[in-house]
């Protein structure tokens, strides 16, 4: 029994890990190389390898993260009933990154983020109250899950072509979109704790929110003139981008403002 329950505990140790990297979700699957006795595979590699091999590939990218992607994915009380300490999480979270050839996790992620170790970033300083350490878990795994990956795509794909890159940080005056849209993801099912800019909030500034028999959810409509504008704002964004074409290396913005393509040492976004 002794040995079942420390298989369990270990299993969902996982699943917590897994519920907020998105592995729980759409995730890219690899497919083995074409020998020619079926259909080609889409993935054959892993996606950081094939954009090293597809330099010819011409394609702006448009790229963003919100301030708070883990929000609405941590419950305190199930981290702390499979995890021994906050901080043996934030180091199980951080073993997810492995980026083959472009960042060597342990040595390399305190200078992103200007800390000397990784250790040092992970550390939960003593006497924190519960909520004070809900914010350090959506912080750490919020850089570790999004922020580090997005930056590494956003830099490595800005080596083939223009690529720009936004943070959704917007505390909207309406509910969270990302727990109508994505539910029951775990990501966005979680939450203890009121959050703005979870997983998937922008959606709600891009699209107007149904449910699945094609109603109206009426509480997720924008009424504030500050959301107003911000949709506004957003969706001017995607609609610039939109008319970009490969040789163009700047998105005119809010008829003024230019973003110039992503680069990782002079934090070029929006």
């Amino acid at each position: 029994l002794k040995d079942s329950k420390l298989q369990i505990d270990r299993l969902m140790e996982r699943n917590i890990i897994k519920s907020m990297n998105g592995m729980l979700g759409f995730a890219p699957t690899l497919e083995t190389a074409y020998d020619r006795r079926g259909l080609p595979g889409i993935i054959t590699k892993m996606p950081e390898a094939s954009l090293k091999d597809n330099q010819e590939m011409k394609i702006p990218l448009l790229i963003g993260v919100t301030r708070s992607e883990t929000a609405n994915g941590i419950n305190l009380n199930e981290i702390t009933q499979f995890f021994k300490t906050g901080e043996e999480f934030l180091k199980a979270a951080a073993q997810t990154l492995t980026f083959e050839g472009i960042l060597n996790a342990p040595q390399q992620i305190g200078g992103l983020f200007g800390l000397p170790t990784l250790n040092q970033y992970l550390k939960i300083p003593a006497n924190l109250n519960p909520e004070k350490i809900f914010q350090k878990f959506v912080e750490t795994t919020t850089d570790i899950f999004f922020n580090v990956p997005t930056v590494l795509t956003a830099e490595l794909w800005g080596s083939i072509s223009s690529t720009f890159f936004y943070q959704f940080d917007h505390d909207s005056d309406a509910p969270s979109s990302g727990k109508k849209v994505l539910k029951p993801l775990p990501i966005v099912s979680k939450g203890e704790m009121k959050a703005n800019s979870g997983h998937g909030d922008e959606l709600g500034f891009i699209f107007d929110i149904y449910d699945v028999f094609g109603n109206r959810i009426a509480e997720t409509e924008l009424k504030s003139n500050r959301d107003k504008q911000v949709r506004k704002n957003f969706i001017e964004m995607i609609t610039q981008f939109a008319y970009l074409n490969s040789s163009q290396s700047e998105l005119k913005l809010f008829g003024t403002t230019s973003l110039p393509s992503f680069r990782a040492d002079a934090s070029n976004f929006i």
